[in-house]
């Protein structure tokens, strides 16, 4: 078996196993501790068991979202230990499969609400928290799946085939950025943060060059138009409290308009059936046959024409040398009969006068 399968069978087990609720609680309270080695064995601890994937969906949620939060957190700013583990975790964690990228970008929006109201909480004189450039930063680049090792060829880190594009992570928080500041429940101080987030996002308006339209691997169609929906509704609401942020949404909304266009034109391209070799003989016999109508058609006009200069007026069709000479002698007794007769007009005008 390969060793995706036997980590899928492991997180299977695990989740039916009755003791995994209360280690997950364990360790959560280990990392809140005030201790400065109790949270570094935790923090070790739950490290390798997220990389190995041994833990199912929720319980890595949460555990993830502890440790982010533990990062960025004021409070762990005594612990240099505890922060130098997790610098070196969640970058790796986050790039060593498309899922720990696309598990970072559903827990991120809920780290930066947390983190707001930590900074509210916060005595300015004692304790300083890293700027939101910089947080939005290392989000924006802990779920860039270009950065993921196999993500660009559609595979998870492992050599297993996963469905979904590099793009997916950076699409997915997106989306979520936008659902929580569209809520009435997210404030002015919380929506700020979110939009900076938001603009140090890679959402191209194409497909990557190693990711074809036609690929299992590229983006879905519908997670990019219900980003683009939700990116329609916060520009028609004006959520964007700055010139910025603005910005930002209208080079979303193009690239999206533009994305989304190519999609529906490799959907309509792909159902175009495919022409076989017995249809397309039959297609070059009947294009030889309408050429040969119209050969038909050229020569009963030709027929027709000479029909009607046998009536009425001539026209040269190429008769003999002989006919030709007579016809142009005739022309020419005709046009001096015609000068003789205007002379003699001319002399008898002038004996009158």
């Amino acid at each position: 078996a390969s060793p995706n399968a036997s980590a899928d069978q492991t997180t299977a087990a695990a989740s039916i196993n009755p003791l995994l609720k209360p280690l997950t609680k364990t360790f959560l309270r280990a990392l809140s501790s005030p201790s400065p080695t109790i949270p570094l064995t935790a923090c070790l601890a739950v490290s390798k068991l997220l990389l190995l994937s041994l833990f199912p969906a929720a319980a890595a949620s949460d555990l993830l979202r502890a440790l982010t939060l533990a990062f960025f957190n004021p409070a762990t700013a005594a612990n240099p230990a505890l922060r130098q583990a997790l610098s070196y975790f969640l970058p790796v964690f986050c790039h060593s499969r498309l899922a720990n990228a696309r598990l970072m970008a559903q827990i991120a929006v809920g780290v930066v609400g947390k983190l707001v109201g930590v900074r509210e909480e916060l005595d300015e004189e004692d304790e300083e928290m890293v700027a939101w450039v910089v947080v939005a930063g290392m989000f924006a680049e802990w779920t860039d799946g270009r950065k993921v090792v196999g993500g660009e060829l559609g595979s998870d880190g492992s050599g297993a085939e996963v469905h979904g594009g590099v793009e997916d992570p950076h699409v997915l928080l997106a989306t979520e950025i936008l659902e929580r500041a569209l809520t009435s429940g997210c404030s002015k101080d919380e929506r700020k943060p979110l939009l900076t987030l938001l603009a140090k996002l890679h959402i191209p308006s194409s497909f990557p060059t190693t990711t074809p339209p036609s690929s299992s691997h590229s983006v879905d169609a519908t997670l990019l138009s219900t980003l683009h929906a939700l990116v329609t509704e916060a520009i028609d609401t004006k959520l964007a409290p700055d010139a910025i942020s603005r910005n930002t949404l209208s080079k979303l909304d193009i690239a999206l308009s533009k994305r989304l266009g190519e999609v529906e034109y490799v959907v309509q391209s792909t159902e175009v059936p495919d022409i076989t070799e017995a249809e397309a003989d039959a297609e070059a016999a009947k294009e030889e046959a309408e050429e040969e109508a119209e050969a038909e058609g050229e020569t009963d006009d030709e027929t027709l024409l000479g029909e009607a200069q046998a009536e009425g007026t001539r026209f040269p069709l190429g008769g003999s040398e002989e006919e030709e000479e007579e016809s142009r002698t005739v022309r020419e007794a005709t046009v001096e009969g015609d000068d003789s007769v205007v002379d003699r007009l001319l002399e008898s005008e002038d004996e009158v006068l």
